[in-house]
């Protein structure tokens, strides 16, 4: 599959799914992957107003104070790769279409559909994940995530907040 194909590919999630705020299906995804999502510190920046833009801030901060950080935003302006940076370089296309096709197939063959979001924001947990084990685990690595649309605990929210 191309680069091309595998974006509309996941833009026909949507186009499939439609809109559903249900968090099952991101659950029973990340338990079936071994939840990649768990496997870094990050920061998740919420609100009604200015997420990208703190979220960037909060990248370019980290960046400065020397830790190499991860960010996932949505939506892209031009390209689906700007969704998922590490060290301000995005994803590359080839990761793009390896991640899909991998996630695609296990997902398919547990039967867990997910949302064109959901989906997106699986594949930035793995790759957060895979590039942190090549890393070693630094300790000075971070992800920022920032949540598409609201829920009260949005797919892109790793754990829940405390009582």
């Amino acid at each position: 599959m191309t680069y091309e194909e595998t974006v509309a590919y996941l833009a026909g999630l949507e186009v499939s799914a439609g809109w559903d705020l249900k968090l099952e299906r991101m659950r029973a995804a990340l338990a079936r992957r071994g939840h990649p999502e768990a496997r870094w510190p990050a920061l998740h920046v919420a609100g009604t107003n200015g997420k990208g833009s703190t979220a960037a801030m909060l990248d370019a901060v980290l960046t400065a104070a020397g830790y190499r950080s991860g960010l996932y935003t949505s939506p892209h302006l031009v390209d689906f790769t700007e969704r998922i940076r590490v060290g301000g370089r995005t994803i590359p296309r080839a990761a793009v279409v390896l991640l899909v096709a991998e996630l695609r197939a296990d997902l398919e063959a547990a039967g867990i559909a997910l949302t064109h979001f959901e989906f997106a924001t699986l594949i930035a947990f793995e790759w957060f994940a895979r590039l942190g084990r090549r890393s070693r685990r630094s300790p000075r690595s971070r992800s920022i995530t920032r949540p598409g649309s609201g829920t009260t605990w949005p797919r892109s929210r790793r754990r829940r907040p405390a009582s």
